[in-house]
């Protein structure tokens, strides 16, 4: 994720498993890993934005912080 190019670099789709998953570097330079799925529409949320602070998903533009 060193080539992200700062936190607000992409949301990295990957498996783990047979679960998909979104990897994303946050504000705090954390890396996140979690379901890649959006509670609302069921839409990937590595199909969004990695805002930095956030994940905005392409569906409607939900946000997801670090917390979830």
């Amino acid at each position: 994720l060193a080539a992200c190019g700062g936190n607000d670099g992409p949301a990295y789709p990957t498996l783990g498993g047979d679960k998909p998953l979104v990897i994303w570097r946050g504000a705090s330079g954390a890396i996140n890993v979690w379901l890649d799925l959006c509670p609302h529409r069921s839409v990937r949320l590595s199909a969004g934005r990695n805002m930095g602070e956030y994940l905005e998903g392409v569906y409607h533009g939900w946000r997801f912080d670090e917390s979830g």
